[in-house]
């Protein structure tokens, strides 16, 4: 099925697409093919905070991959404010306890994650390079 199509077909949930069509880019690493997908889930669905947050969380890791300290703590400071966002109502018990221990595991490891870039970018401005 075509990008073109899949847009114009009310049967597929776009946002949903681009999101796991990201993550297997990922899985390949096809890292570009991923962000650019991400970028395109949230564009899409920016009202679905789940997926958005975790969007920018994983964009986040790719770019920390990359070495791309700076632009990856922008994305991960994008997850942690999208977090407070997220109604669980819609979920049964079971899952709104699973997601929410979802989401708070994945806000401590933003946080994490920014406090590892700015280590990186401190100890990168205190050794510059010769």
């Amino acid at each position: 099925m075509h990008e073109m199509n899949i847009r114009e077909n009310p049967n597929v949930n776009v946002g949903r697409y681009f999101f796991y069509r990201a993550t297997y880019f990922c899985k390949l690493g096809k890292y570009e093919e991923a962000l650019n997908d991400f970028t395109e889930s949230i564009n899409v669905s920016p009202n679905n905070y789940s997926r958005v947050m975790y969007a920018h969380a994983i964009r986040g890791g790719i770019l920390i991959e990359q070495k791309l300290y700076e632009r990856a703590m922008i994305e991960f400071t994008k997850a942690l404010k999208i977090a407070p966002y997220i109604d669980f109502e819609h979920f049964s018990l079971k899952n709104k306890l699973l997601s929410i221990w979802d989401v708070k595991r994945m806000t401590a490891r933003c946080k994490n994650a920014i406090k590892k870039c700015e280590r990186i970018l401190n100890y990168c401005k205190a050794k510059p390079l010769k």
